[in-house]
């Protein structure tokens, strides 16, 4: 069996929780908790990393709510601790690893979930600046369509889906 799994299998293996709320503090060693709140019942989570943007949405497009996180952390093909995209799987009150992403195509700014298994990224490729969609694949975005590149930071488009 193949290590990556389709989002059809992975909606198989994790029960679609849509009714949960998520939120963020400080632990008392000063890394992010995050605090996931499902019937009830709060699950803190401390990251291993600092999280800079918390977002809900259908990132991979299976039709079940995930938590997007931007982190800032390395990783084995990148010893440059930098802002990173993830998201998470809410399976029955717990997070699982949706996706632990290394990067899209440059240095991630911001994002912004746009539409279910899409979102939009700001980034910095060398001395430019670009905008795009990122379509979700089974394991991992590919753009779809780069919006804008300039030399100078553009301004982020609102998104329909954001803050859901």
């Amino acid at each position: 069996m193949s290590a990556l799994l389709p989002s059809a299998l992975l909606h198989l293996l994790f029960a679609c929780s849509p009714d949960w709320t998520v939120g963020i503090s400080e632990g008392r060693t000063g890394r992010s908790v995050i605090e996931l709140s499902t019937g009830g019942e709060t699950r803190r989570t401390p990251m291993p990393w600092p999280v800079w943007s918390i977002q809900r949405g259908d990132a991979d497009g299976d039709g079940c709510p995930d938590l997007l996180l931007g982190v800032f952390k390395r990783n084995r093909f990148d010893s440059t601790a930098r802002r990173r995209l993830q998201f998470w799987k809410v399976d029955r009150g717990r997070l699982r690893p949706g996706w632990l992403g290394t990067r899209l195509s440059g240095d991630l700014d911001t994002f912004a979930l746009e539409t279910p298994g899409r979102i939009l990224a700001r980034e910095r490729i060398g001395p430019a600046w670009q905008i795009a969609r990122w379509k979700w694949t089974g394991f991992g975005f590919r753009m779809d369509s780069l919006l804008v590149r300039d030399p100078n930071r553009p301004r982020f488009p609102r998104s329909p889906h954001r803050g859901q």
